[in-house]
This record gives structure tokens, C-alpha cells and sequence, in this order.
């Protein structure tokens, strides 16, 4: 992908869009860093764990990183295209048409 400036600005599809998950227009827009960042909250406190302690992520830790890889896989297991596909199916024919008019509208 690739942006574009200005009041009609977005981005422009560089690969095929069955090429292109989800995934991959998250990462270009958001980056590719993890959604949670532990802050080690488990050594601050007045019941604060020692740091020689916490040698392995805490279960809160690993709970997200769990959650962040299976988010990413769902979101890597569609494409652009299968959106598209299921625009289709589930507004009708004539709605990508719709869409793609709006869009392309000088007042969009």
C-alpha cells in the first residue's frame, strides 16, 4: 500500500488485493508492535515482587501475548479480496458499485 494526500487521500492498493490481509493494512496504518506492552507493574508497589523474581512474563503478560497472536492470525487469515467477497454477499450485487461511485464522487 501506498498513501495518498490530500482531501480524496487514503491509501492505493500496490499487490493484488488477494495478496493483502488484513493484517498486512493494520501493520501499514498501526505498526507492527505488539497491542500490549507489559510495564511490569508486579515490581512497583508496596507489595512490589523483586526483579530477580520476575525472570519469566507474569500470567497477564502471557494471557495478551496469547491473545495478540491469535488476533494476528485471525486477521492474517483474510485477504482484501475476501472482504470484498463478502461485501458482495452480504449487501448484494450492486453494492460494491455503490460503494466505488461514493468514493469516487467529487464531494466524497
Amino acid at each position: 500500500m501506498r498513501s495518498v494526500q490530500g482531501k480524496a487521500g487514503g491509501y492505493v492498493l500496490t499487490r493484488e488485493p488477494g495478496s493483502i490481509t488484513v493484517l498486512d493494512v493494520v501493520e501499514a496504518v498501526d505498526g507492527p508492535g505488539q497491542a500490549f506492552t507489559c510495564t511490569e507493574i508486579r515490581q512497583r508497589g508496596p507489595l512490589a515482587t523483586p526483579a530477580e523474581s520476575c525472570a519469566t512474563p507474569c500470567a497477564i503478560a502471557r494471557a495478551m501475548t496469547r491473545a495478540d497472536a491469535a488476533w494476528r492470525a485471525a486477521l492474517r487469515a483474510v485477504s482484501i479480496a475476501d472482504l470484498v467477497e463478502d461485501v458482495g454477499s452480504d449487501s448484494g450485487p450492486r453494492a460494491l458499485a455503490g460503494i466505488s461511485a461514493w468514493l469516487t464522487a467529487p464531494n466524497a
